[in-house]
Formats: structure tokens, C-alpha cells, sequence
């Protein structure tokens, strides 16, 4: 039997901050430091999750691009304005402990990642996960 636990979105972020200090892997853990070596790992945009759990709304308060993945080094997939009215879907906490949502964006077919602080309240609140937080890697969860 596998333990999980239901967690606050604050609770997420700090669990994904140990979890990163601990050197745990996320689907696209990175080193930030520019000057890391060429066998570091870099953000991978593919493989991400992102199941619609949510049925809250938001908009965007900064235009910009919405990504393929979490990261602002994604490809783009769509651009959207100020005032755009969005369906959240899930959020996802990358490998540098910042949090992102899917959604779509309302009344259109288009869809991506922005990071929350570009969303009017915050993003999503429901883990693309499925349990309020970041997944843990396999060698982590429990059995019972």
C-alpha cells in the first residue's frame, strides 16, 4: 500500500525545497550555476504532467508566452495578453522549487505552463500530481 498524504500548496513548496536540497529528482531537475559542467543536468520541457484536477479560473496579469514545459527555457506554445481569462488545470513545482499552472486558456483550444506569478491569484491549487504536492521520487515512498 502507498502512503500519501493530502498537503497545503505551502507545505508542497517546502516539501520540494527539501526534496531539492536533498538532491531528489524531479522530471527536470537542473543546476542554475551557469558555470556548472556539461555533465549537469539541463531542464527537460517533456514528460511533464498535467491533468485538468482543477475547476478554478484565473487571468493573466503579465503577458507573456505560455510554455510546452515548466521552465522559461520550454519552447513556447501559445502568447497571451493582460486580462486573458484562463481554465486551470494543475500546478507543478520544477526543479528549482518554482511553482507553475497548466491551464487553457478559456473559450480556445490553447494551452501551456505559466508561473504563477504571472496569474492573478496565484494559479492552480491542485498538484498535477494528484495529491496536493510533488510527487516523490519511487526510492522515497513507502510501502506498507
Amino acid at each position: 500500500m502507498t502512503v500519501t498524504r493530502t498537503v497545503t500548496r505551502s507545505g508542497a513548496l517546502v516539501a520540494a525545497a527539501l526534496l531539492v536540497a536533498a538532491g531528489a529528482a524531479f522530471p527536470a531537475q537542473a543546476d542554475p550555476d551557469p558555470a556548472a559542467g556539461a555533465d549537469q543536468l539541463a531542464p527537460t520541457c517533456s514528460g511533464w504532467i498535467h491533468p485538468n484536477y482543477d475547476d478554478a479560473t484565473g487571468r493573466v496579469t503579465r503577458a507573456g508566452n505560455m510554455k510546452v514545459g515548466p521552465y522559461a527555457t520550454c519552447g513556447n506554445s501559445t502568447y497571451v495578453q493582460t486580462g486573458t481569462n484562463l481554465y486551470y488545470w494543475c500546478y507543478a513545482v520544477n526543479g528549482y522549487g518554482h511553482t507553475w499552472t497548466y491551464a487553457r486558456v478559456a473559450g480556445s483550444s490553447r494551452q501551456g505552463w505559466l508561473p504563477d506569478g504571472y496569474l492573478s491569484d496565484g494559479g492552480s491549487q491542485r498538484s498535477c500530481n494528484g495529491i496536493g504536492g510533488p510527487k516523490l521520487p519511487d526510492s522515497l515512498e513507502q510501502e506498507g
